[in-house]
């Protein structure tokens, strides 16, 4: 794992940093490692924040820009599983997410509305946004990953659910 040449602070960072730029089974490899209770020196708070800047900013793809009110998520795993966070505060509100492969479903509970970028890895033939077809745009990072995004305003109390078409 690397822990003969790193030392656990420094660990802590690279499941964000494995996530953003699409290798998503060695970031939750890391995110497993950090939280094992055998891991020495797990303890030290490095770990816990980069675990949960791991899962929240890497694994849910969760990237608010307050500056355009706007909130991204991307579900960054290759796993067929669910992955769900409640409670979380951004950008003056609250949001629930739940990310299925091909789905995401959020939901403001806040009391402030923000504009919600839906997005997929990969190019995809479109987006659904609770059932209607949104046009799409498709970003491409420096290390040629490929992600497709739609977008929605979310107001207050107000739940979406985007769907994937391949």
């Amino acid at each position: 794992m690397g822990s003969k040449q790193w030392n656990v602070e420094n660990l802590s960072y690279l499941s964000y940093q494995f996530s953003r730029f699409g290798y998503f089974d060695e970031s939750y490899r890391f995110i497993l490692y950090l939280t094992d209770p055998a891991t020495p020196r797990r303890e030290y708070p490095e770990v816990s924040f980069g675990v949960m800047e791991g899962i929240v900013q890497g694994l849910m793809g969760v990237s608010p820009d307050g500056r355009n009110g706007r909130l991204t998520t991307v579900y960054n795993s290759h796993s067929p599983h669910f992955c769900e966070i409640a409670g979380l505060k951004v950008l003056s509100s609250d949001i629930r997410l739940r990310h299925e492969p091909g789905r995401s479903v959020l939901k403001n509970e806040g009391s402030r509305p923000f504009t919600w970028r839906a997005a997929f890895n990969g190019r995809a033939t479109g987006i659904r946004i609770n059932g209607k077809k949104m046009k799409t745009r498709v970003e491409t990072d420096v290390m040629g990953n490929s992600k497709t995004w739609a977008e929605v305003e979310l107001l207050p109390g107000m739940e979406a659910i985007a769907e994937k078409e391949d």
